[in-house]
């Protein structure tokens, strides 16, 4: 719930394409988190740790992503937020979406975040429905939290300084995705 690549996908998304947008991205990034927790609980995570080299696929396949985020802001001159509620065209639907899925699904530190919440929880005997109900619990929280997100940024008098400030903020969300996808590459 830290300032980060998840929050600034969120935002964005909600100030260009309207609150549903927002909302739908919301709960596609909460199904990210979702996947990462259910991984965690069944296993993977643990894999991962004593595989190095897959998280480390993981890691540059995160960092690409967010590169490849910051051309498409940098890209983009003179930004223009829709003001339509019901957010864009058909043909666009997929793109913010998609942004909040992957930001939390390529993001590997989220399983050490489930590795050390769940380590307290998970034991061998523990019957189905408590795993998936702990995986569901976080990817609730994290929906709700960016729910919030996205009502808020897109709140007619929060709106209208952030469309103000468009420009410099995703000028500022491009330089934080290139200085995190940096950090990754360089120091694993």
């Amino acid at each position: 719930m830290s300032p980060g690549p998840s929050l600034a996908v969120i935002m964005q998304s909600s100030m260009n394409y309207g609150r549903t947008v927002g909302w739908v991205c919301a709960w596609l990034h909460a199904l990210g988190v979702g996947c990462w927790a259910l991984l965690t609980i069944f296993g993977i995570a643990t894999f991962l740790v004593s595989h190095p080299e897959l998280k480390r696929i993981i890691e540059v396949v995160g960092a690409t992503y967010l590169f490849f985020l910051a051309w498409q802001i940098l890209r983009t001159k003179n930004s223009t937020p829709i003001n339509r509620e019901d957010g864009y065209g058909q043909e666009n639907r997929i793109s913010p979406a998609a942004a909040s899925f992957v930001i939390a699904f390529v993001n590997p530190k989220l399983f050490l975040f489930f590795l050390a919440l769940f380590s307290q929880f998970v034991s061998d005997g523990q019957d189905l429905i408590d795993k998936l109900s702990m995986a569901f619990v976080a990817m609730l929280v994290d929906g709700i939290w960016y729910s919030v997100v996205a009502t808020v940024v897109t709140h007619h008098s929060i709106k209208d300084f952030l469309e103000r400030h468009i420009n410099r903020i995703n000028m500022g969300l491009a330089v934080i995705f290139i200085f995190i996808a940096a950090k990754v590459i360089v120091f694993p």
